[in-house]
């Protein structure tokens, strides 16, 4: 298997191993089991378990790039905008829910400070992607609120940590996009 493939392998093993056992099984013995590979053979491919954790908050966040560029490619208004976001991560997470135990897996990055900066970038990016949608659309007059957009800002990326998170962990009889977008609506009074 060439270098980029074995590692890509690796680090979608780290995701089932992240969502199956938790941060304490998530070990280089372990990861080398699962491939079928040696330890050392790990080693070769990542300098340390803190690159794998890096590795995992990369795989996560590679999806966003996405969405926000097809985002401005298509020139979306604000409200079209902050739904296609929605819908897109909602239909990722849906098909992929182990990618979420690498948002909630916040103790890992405590002790990994390249992995919990990369991850507070990303959630930032979100964050402010969220914000920036929501101050355009008051500036438009879509929407008309009460509180700042930083605040909507806030209670919209709540929302969807929130309702994400009781998702993956508790029920999945209801698609994840619709729990997500019923709850945007109400919250815009739209």
């Amino acid at each position: 298997m060439d270098f980029f493939k074995r590692r890509d392998s690796f680090v979608i093993s780290a995701i089932e191993v992240l969502d199956q056992l938790g941060v304490q099984g998530l070990t280089t013995r372990e990861l080398a089991r699962r491939e079928g590979v040696s330890e050392p053979a790990f080693y070769r491919q990542f300098d340390s378990k803190d690159d794998i954790i890096l590795a995992l908050v990369e795989e996560f966040s590679k999806y966003d790039k996405y969405i926000i560029n097809t985002v401005k490619e298509n020139n979306m208004e604000p409200m079209e905008a902050l739904f296609y976001f929605v819908d897109a991560l909602s239909d990722y997470y849906q098909g992929y829910p182990q990618i979420l135990s690498v948002m909630y897996s916040i103790d890992v990055y405590r002790y990994v400070p390249k992995a919990s900066q990369k991850m507070e970038e990303v959630l930032q990016k979100r964050y402010f992607f969220i914000k920036n949608l929501l101050q355009e659309a008051q500036t438009k007059k879509q929407i008309q609120y009460y509180i700042s957009t930083v605040e909507l800002a806030d209670i919209i990326s709540g929302l969807i940590w929130a309702i994400t998170y009781q998702w993956k962990n508790e029920e999945k009889s209801m698609p994840l996009k619709d729990k997500i977008k019923n709850a945007l609506r109400y919250v815009l009074k739209i």
